[in-house]
């Protein structure tokens, strides 16, 4: 029966777009796609064995065109009782503005023109854990905390999700999640996210739920899909 619970926590974890305290098998791969908002986001994962995994994770702003893409390496833990661990070491790379600013100066010389184009990529070291656990009632599901600090030269951010899932049938799940989220020189963001999760055909999944801003009382319809394989 435990196994079976651990079988139900692989198969919906990924819905809230963590990483989590469970490592995918050597050679296994998974992949989601989501947008909340006007942000499109990206999570793919690479299964290495002995408890270990290489994540991809990235997202985009449509609207102002900001991005990030980072890269990290996962390794699970010895487990304390009931608890899975898992820690994780990367590095983020992001354009908070793609916006290209154009300074031509005044040269008092005929045909002379000066141009210069300014970006402003941040480059920073991420470094993550998890732990979560399996639950079996009052439905199969699973509890689970990700912590994540991602430290550069100008600036640092710290972004923590709490979430709660449940399967209450076959190809059905719930989700809710309370995402936390503060930046050096920022205001603190709080997000509720609930969601619902349809199982497909073959490895393929579905999300639709909503994400809430507690700080600015903005909500945002949140789509995912994703694929194992």
């Amino acid at each position: 029966m435990r196994g079976f619970f651990f079988a139900i926590l692989l198969m919906f974890w990924a819905a809230a777009a963590a990483a989590g305290p469970w490592p995918r098998d050597k050679g296994r791969h998974f992949v989601a796609l989501g947008t909340t908002g006007q942000t499109a986001s990206l999570w793919a994962e690479r299964g290495l064995g002995r408890g270990r995994w290489l994540a991809l994770d990235g997202w985009v702003d449509r609207g102002s065109g900001a991005w990030q893409v980072a890269a990290t390496y996962h390794k699970a833990l010895r487990d304390r009782g009931r608890w899975k661990l898992a820690w994780s070491a990367g590095l983020a790379v992001g354009m908070p503005d793609t916006h290209i600013t154009i300074h031509i100066p005044v040269v008092w010389l005929p045909g002379s023109w000066q141009a210069v184009i300014k970006y402003r990529p941040t480059v920073a070291a991420r470094l993550g854990f998890s732990l979560g656990t399996a639950l079996a009632r009052p439905w199969p599901g699973w509890a689970s905390l990700d912590l994540r600090l991602d430290a550069g030269p100008a600036s640092a951010r710290i972004k923590a999700d709490g979430t709660l899932g449940y399967r209450l049938r076959d190809r059905w799940a719930v989700i809710g999640q309370v995402q936390v989220e503060k930046a050096k020189g920022e205001r603190m963001q709080l997000h509720l996210a609930p969601s619902v999760v349809w199982r497909g055909p073959g490895k393929i999944s579905l999300e639709l739920g909503l994400r809430h801003g507690l700080h600015d009382r903005r909500t945002a319809l949140k789509l995912g899909s994703w694929l194992e394989f």
